[in-house]
């Protein structure tokens, strides 16, 4: 495996796998530190041109500046549930919802059907219930004097 990225690494380990928290983690490491604009030719000439250039006051030392370092936060990948994701499959990972969330909405889905059917027969309770037979009655029995009146 070839590595091209320079600098140090750090590892966060998380207890549990919790997307949200995971989300939250992500999305603080993007607003704390944000990445870092590649340097132009033009920055790179004025960094030399302010380098090279004569001291304000000739004979004295220039004072030395201390470089502002940002540190410089990057995903490279995760292990999650024993699976090696990159940065792209990490950030799908943290969007999803909790398991809890999960299993309540696969419970949703199976109960759809029976609470349908129950509503339905509770719709149809009572009176209507008894007008729905004595209708499919009536038309049966119609269809049955009309088949036997009709001449042959």
């Amino acid at each position: 495996m070839v590595n091209n990225q320079a600098g140090s690494f750090a590892v966060l380990s998380l207890p549990s796998f919790h997307p949200p928290q995971l989300h939250a983690i992500l999305k603080a490491m993007d607003r704390g530190v944000p990445p870092r604009p590649p340097k132009t030719e033009a920055d790179i000439k004025a960094e030399r041109a302010q380098k090279n250039a004569d001291p304000a006051q000739p004979g004295r030392r220039m004072k030395r500046q201390r470089q502002d370092r940002l540190p410089e936060l990057k995903l490279m990948g995760a292990i999650i549930e024993n699976k090696v994701l990159l940065a792209e499959g990490v950030k799908n990972v943290s969007n999803l919802p909790t398991l809890d969330t999960l299993r309540a909405q696969i419970v949703g889905l199976l109960s759809a059907p029976a609470s349908q059917i129950a509503m339905v027969l509770g719709q149809a309770g009572g009176g209507q219930l008894a007008r729905t037979l004595e209708g499919l009655k009536k038309g049966l029995e119609d269809a049955e004097n009309s088949d036997t009146q009709a001449p042959p």
